[in-house]
């Protein structure tokens, strides 16, 4: 294996002793003309760690000790790594190169010589090679006995002589330093120095690696072993044992500390020139330093330069390849980086709306996507039902948007400001607060049938065609252009939005069309309203799961039973025919009976019957389905069945039903109606039977009435049309300060009744209002008055829970008692009655006046509501009424 030179760097193993000199036998100076060129061919070696002797191994030992094929270095001499003198100084020692490009010299192993043969050995010159670096010397044959490969080169180098020690080039010239190198002087009586009959190629790339490496293959120190008792022969072909490198696996411990002391002496004899000065002492073996010193010291000044260059530049080269690949790993790191934060960024938007974000006007700072989305469409929404007035030359008319096909689109709407996206600059618009207006989407068809309604009131002399019907036959009235309102003009300018916060907006002015053409009209009158009114048509009910009086009846109409309940509309400039809901529904129940189930809501119910109320309790009414009569699709049927059929059987249609689903699902245990909060009740006179009719009339319908957490009672709305339809008469009332009768008289005690509980209850007052004379039969400044339209009675349910109003008469006092779940706890409380005003006598007379035989004295009153709720106390009702003396009437 190449051996890379490490340069700055202490050797890989220091114990091994690398400098020791040690004694072997003299060179034989009979050798083999080949011998002596192979002996040139070596090159200045790198720096390898000398081998330790073992304790109790002697020099005759080491020197007999042979070296396995597989140790031997190799001389790789390829054209290309030889001929390229600007290779940048440094770059074997940190960047490998190919096995075929590497020049490495054979490095033997330091061994020691007898003392006597020192100085011998100091006259051996140095081993140079040609400048050219052909190996002439070398053997061009195959390897040697153990198999090793060798290098082959031309057949003309095996013939050329042995050249002189004087002509040989230091070894250090492979390195093609471009300084000259000084050339060792040559000493007499040189001995040539004893190689290997052959050198090998190795291929790197091929070779195992226990084959490259001789100081980690454990096969040679094997080979080492089994050889050492074995004399070299020059024939052999083998490197002599003296400077075979030893392997460091074979070094034990004991062997290290005893050679640390010729380590420590070789390190103190080391000129002071730094790590890189020990590969030129190490060219040449120790054993011999007398031998190689000139030709050291002649190669020293040059080699220690040239080292020092190849260390530098390969710091150098070292540091500028990092910041090399340093540079690109930080400019992607930052650019990562970048694209995290501008992702996460954009992802934030998606989520968040910043402060400042208006839409249309329409404040959605710090929004969730969804919150924006409702309160868009609501402010939004809000501006489209707005009133605009459309203007055309002297004519106006008022346009509600949403009612005419124009609406909001909030998903866009939101879109545009969470919508995914990269864009810097949007990016930017979105953090600091964007203004931008809401998606408007405008239905044409819509918008279209709404300005041809208007074309009437924005036109001067258009006119469109009407039909009517008179009894069964159709009518018609002609149409006329006019000038104003051009509606497809209009239509134009407007385009596919709505310009949101204008009042006043001008349509295009041209000839006006109206909505209604006369040839529209008669294509109305002959495809729709003559073939339908042309005979009967027939609602059959069986099988439409309808409880009637009569399964399985039809209901007939006739052409003017058809004509009466038909309705023509020309609303969005289209003529058109149905069939009004209420009157089909009331038609098909006076021929076939009641066929409808409505659907029951949850509530609540109670007896207010005299006998049972007293002791009744709430009732719990679950919702259930109806049953309904299909209006809608029914006229669909009919319209169809009566323009396109002749016959009876074509002109008949079943009746349609649908199921109905209640409004009200409440469970029973969410309504919170589970005891007595509030109760009150007031005497009356039994014997006044128009009065006790209408008291009697009142409670049943106050009776069962429910009022929700949040809602308002109104005893008028609770009560409905006061009339003798539904159930009053006429009793005592005060009308203009006098005693009268009047439809409803004796309902004032009712809601005398009714304000009263709640008031216990701890209902909030809303609405109440005092007689304008005192009545015994009530407490002083606890009472009310009604008046359908003008006086009510009201009361707001501000608890958690609902209500449930119960009402009955037992024959003496009207009861009003309240259900549900004690929330306040009250305290009701009266002042003295103060500031009396005495009863006088007042004559009238006309044909109106009513003898009265007077009544209480007035005066004042004031009355204290204290609430509390969990300990907290709520802000005093405080009641103050101011009762009129109740005057003697003489009419004259």
């Amino acid at each position: 294996m190449s051996q890379s030179v490490n340069r700055g760097e202490k050797p890989a193993a220091p114990e091994a002793a690398a400098d020791a000199v040690e004694s072997v036998e003299a060179v034989v100076p009979a050798q083999s003309a080949e011998q002596a060129e192979n002996a040139a061919a070596v090159e200045e070696p790198e720096e390898t760690p000398g081998a330790e002797r073992p304790e109790g191994r002697t020099a005759e030992d080491d020197s007999a000790e042979g070296g396995d094929a597989d140790d031997t270095p190799t001389l790789n001499l390829d054209e290309e790594s030889r001929d390229d003198p600007d290779e940048e100084p440094g770059a074997e020692a940190h960047e490998p190169q190919e096995a075929a490009e590497a020049v490495e010299a054979v490095k033997p192993a330091e061994v020691a010589e007898p003392a006597e043969s020192v100085e011998q050995a100091e006259e051996v010159p140095a081993v140079e090679r040609p400048e050219d670096g052909a190996a002439e010397g070398d053997s061009a044959e195959g390897g040697d006995a153990d198999g090793t490969p060798t290098l082959n080169l031309d057949g003309e180098s095996q013939a050329e002589p042995v050249e002189t020690a004087e002509s040989v080039e230091p070894a250090e010239s492979v390195e093609h330093s471009e300084e000259p190198e000084e050339k060792a002087p040559a000493t007499e009586a040189a001995e040539p120095l004893a190689t290997p009959a052959s050198m090998r190629v190795v291929d790197e790339a091929a070779t195992p690696a226990e084959v490259l490496s001789p100081y980690e293959s454990a096969g040679a120190d094997a080979s080492a072993e089994t050889r050492r008792g074995t004399a070299w022969s020059p024939d052999s072909g083998d490197m002599p044992p003296s400077i075979v490198p030893k392997s460091l696996s074979g070094a034990s411990p004991s062997a290290s500390e005893q050679s640390m002391p010729a380590v420590d002496a070789a390190r103190a004899a080391e000129p002071a020139e730094g790590d890189a000065d020990r590969v030129g002492d190490n060219a040449a073996p120790a054993a011999i330093p007398g031998t190689l010193a000139a030709a050291a010291k002649a190669h020293k000044p040059a080699k220690v330069q040239n080292v020092a260059k190849k260390t530098n530049s390969a710091a150098v080269g070292s540091g500028s390849s990092r910041r090399r690949r340093l540079v690109p790993a930080a400019c992607a790191a930052g650019a990562a980086a970048l694209l995290l934060a501008w992702g996460g960024i954009a992802w934030w938007t998606t989520q968040h709306i910043a402060s400042g974000t208006t839409v249309s006007g329409v404040d959605v700072s710090g929004l969730s996507p969804k919150k924006a989305h409702e309160r868009i469409g609501k402010g939004v929404g809000d501006q489209l039902a707005q009133p605009v007035t459309l203007t055309v030359g002297q004519g106006s008319s008022e346009l509600v948007p949403a009612k005419s096909g124009i609406s909001v689109d909030t998903d866009a709407s939101v879109k545009k400001l969470t919508g995914f996206t990269l864009n810097p600059l949007t990016l930017a618009q979105r953090l600091g607060g964007q203004h931008t207006d809401a998606v408007i989407r405008v239905d044409s068809t819509a918008l279209r049938g709404a300005l041809e309604d208007r074309v009437d009131e924005m036109a001067n002399g258009a006119v469109s065609a009407t039909v009517t019907l008179d009894g069964t036959k159709p009518v018609t009235t002609p149409a006329s252009n006019g000038i104003g309102l051009d509606v497809e003009a209009s239509l134009k300018q407007i385009g596919g939005t709505w310009p949101l916060g204008k009042k006043t907006l001008a349509m295009a002015e041209g000839t006006a069309t109206p909505a209604i053409t006369d040839e529209e009209a008669s294509t109305f009158v002959n495809g729709t309203l003559t073939p339908l009114l042309s005979s009967g048509l027939t609602v059959n009910t069986a099988g439409a799961g309808a409880q009637s009086k009569n399964p399985g009846a039809a209901a007939a109409f006739s052409p003017q039973d058809t004509a009466e309940m038909l309705k023509i509309s020309s609303e969005g400039g289209t003529l058109s025919a149905t069939f009004d809901p209420t009157a089909l529904r009331d038609a098909i129940v006076a021929r076939v009976g009641q066929v409808e189930t409505p659907a029951q809501n949850a509530t609540w119910k109670i007896d207010g019957s005299a006998t049972g109320a007293p002791g009744a309790r709430p009732q719990y009414v679950p919702a259930a389905q109806g049953k309904t009569i299909d209006t809608a699709a029914l006229s669909e049927s009919l319209l169809k069945a009566g323009t396109s059929a002749t016959d009876v059987a074509g002109r008949t249609v079943n009746l349609p039903m649908v199921v109905s689903e209640p409004t009200v699902k409440t469970p029973q245990n969410e309504w919170g109606i589970s005891e007595a909060i509030g109760e009150f009740a007031t005497p009356y006179n039994a014997g006044d039977a128009p009065r006790t009719q209408n008291l009697t009339r009142g409670a049943e319908l106050v009776n069962g009435t429910v009022v929700k957490p949040g809602e308002v009672f109104s005893l008028e709305k609770t009560l409905g049309e006061v009339d003798y339809e539904h159930g009053f008469a006429d009793a005592g009332v005060i009308s203009n300060g006098q005693h009268v009768d009047s439809l409803g008289g004796g309902l004032s005690q009712v809601a005398t009744t009714v304000f009263n509980a709640g008031f216990e209850a701890g209902m909030d007052d809303t609405e109440h209002h005092a007689h304008q004379y005192y009545f015994d039969r009530y407490p002083a400044g606890r009472e009310a008055t009604l008046w359908t339209g003008k006086l009510d009675v009201k009361f707001t349910n501000s608890t958690s829970h609902a209500v449930l109003v119960q009402a009955w008469l037992d024959g003496e006092q009207i009861h009003v008692r309240m259900w549900s779940t004690k929330y306040y706890d009250v305290s009701i409380t009266s002042s003295d009655r103060f500031n009396f005003r005495p009863v006088s006598t007042e004559r009238k007379s006309g044909p109106g006046c009513e003898p009265y035989s007077g009544g209480n004295p007035g005066f004042d009153i004031t009355v204290t509501r204290t609430r509390k709720h969990d300990g907290k106390a709520l802000p005093d009702d405080v009641l103050t009424t101011q009762y009129a003396a109740d005057n003697d009437i003489v009419c004259s």
